[in-house]
């Protein structure tokens, strides 16, 4: 979805990463491959990631409290530069779907300044409500 935007937009799309270190989100279970539409969504359980490879996990320690980090621009240390260039794994557990048992697993490889503009993180999130 971000490449057609960033096509369509130009440098007027901002591609803002939202990670969050703990907490709960609500999402669909995956059974046998196939997601029933019909069965709601459940609540997940997040906890903390403690492995210094884990992009939340460094975010939690660079600086404690949400906070923003702009990757377009700005002065930063070399070490910083080479770390946002490097391939890294953040955790993926999709939009809206998550497997029952394995999600505490699922990583996605990633290299924060090819992928996105700017990072958010949020120490620990909530569930969504339903409506």
């Amino acid at each position: 979805m971000g490449r057609h935007l960033r096509q369509r937009h130009g440098e007027a799309y901002y591609a803002l990463g939202v990670l969050f270190g703990a907490g709960r989100f609500r999402a669909r279970r995956r059974r046998f491959g196939k997601v029933d539409p019909a069965t709601p969504p459940v609540t997940f359980r997040v906890p903390l990631v403690r492995r210094p490879a884990i992009v939340e996990a460094r975010l939690a320690t660079a600086r404690p409290g949400d906070h923003v980090i702009d990757l377009r621009s700005g002065p930063r240390p070399e070490a910083v530069t080479r770390w946002l260039g490097e391939p890294l794994n953040m955790r993926g557990y999709g939009g809206a779907v998550a497997r029952r048992f394995t999600y505490k697993l699922s990583h996605v490889p990633t290299v924060l300044a090819e992928h996105f503009d700017g990072i958010a993180f949020v120490p620990e999130t909530t569930a969504s409500t339903p409506l």
